[in-house]
């Protein structure tokens, strides 16, 4: 006896084909729409962790950048002083962390990103800057290459310049000993006697005397100016050696030595002023690169 409810399913099913169509369908759309929701809200969640980490990675990119531009402006400013200061020598004290090669491991997408793509007045600031230090990395090997070159060629100079020696010295006394009459020793000091009409010798004896005697020259055996000793004694022997140069083969010789003493006594200070100028010259570029680094927010 067949019942009044049918709950086979088969039966059922074939009683009502269109139903598990349409349940399927239903359920199938349900889990369409259920997983694009899901993969919505992960997608979004994705979104707002990756800008938290890309604004993490930003901030951390600019902070390691700012150091880094604070380290290489107390470097400039710490040379720039030392370009200031005045020195005797020609060695060039170069300080360390004047380096740039940072730039090239800088993410300088984030950096621009952290700014701000819109703020065009420290994006100008920063190309500015980066166009004002991008060399500085040559500047320490190039000012210890500087120093080195003007030292050769200062004592290449000096070495010629030495030559006044022989003029206080070993010059006249061989011209003394070729042309006294007679010498004598009065209280430990040597006096030359020579002819009666040799002039040269006897202007000679004269200004060397002179010489010896002015404190502002030498004083206690050492040379105390450079420059006076030249100009006083050096030239002033010229202007002897002219007046008896035609008549006086010994007046050659001692012309061709002062000539050599104010030739390298013009040229070392001619490699003084240049030097000055090229360290004038790195300054100014060092300055330059002072100024834009101040110019930015970057050690604010």
């Amino acid at each position: 006896m067949d019942s009044l409810f049918n709950f086979q399913i088969g039966t059922f099913a074939e009683a009502s084909p269109g139903w598990f169509d349409w349940l399927s369908l239903i359920i199938s759309v349900s889990g369409i729409f259920a997983a694009y929701g899901i993969a919505k809200h992960v997608f979004k969640k994705e979104q707002r962790e990756k800008l938290q980490n890309d604004g993490r990675l930003r901030d951390i990119e600019m902070k390691i950048f700012k150091q880094r531009i604070f380290n290489l402006y107390i470097a400039i400013s710490n040379q720039i002083k030392k370009l200031s200061e005045d020195s005797d020598s020609f060695v060039l004290e170069v300080i360390a962390g004047i380096n740039v090669d940072f730039l090239l491991s800088t993410d300088f997408v984030k950096i621009y990103e952290e700014i701000g793509v819109n703020n065009e007045k420290e994006i100008e600031a920063l190309s500015n800057l980066m166009a004002d230090i991008s060399g500085l990395s040559n500047i320490p090997n190039s000012l210890r290459e500087e120093g080195r070159r003007f030292n050769e060629m200062y004592n290449f100079h000096e070495q010629k310049f030495y030559s006044y020696r022989k003029l206080l010295g070993t010059h006249f006394h061989k011209l003394c000993n070729s042309r006294k009459v007679s010498v004598s020793n009065v209280n430990g000091l040597i006096q030359w006697k020579f002819q009666p009409g040799d002039s040269f010798m006897f202007e000679y004896q004269n200004l060397l005397d002179k010489t010896y005697r002015d404190e502002s020259i030498i004083k206690d055996g050492l040379i105390v100016s450079r420059e006076l000793l030249t100009r006083r004694f050096v030239v002033k022997l010229m202007d002897v050696v002219h007046r008896y140069i035609l008549t006086d083969a010994d007046a050659v010789s001692t012309k061709d030595l002062g000539n050599e003493v104010i030739l390298a006594h013009d040229n070392m200070e001619e490699v003084k002023r240049v030097f000055e100028l090229t360290k004038k010259s790195y300054k100014e570029i060092l300055e330059k690169a002072k100024e834009s680094i101040e110019a930015t927010r970057l050690i604010s």
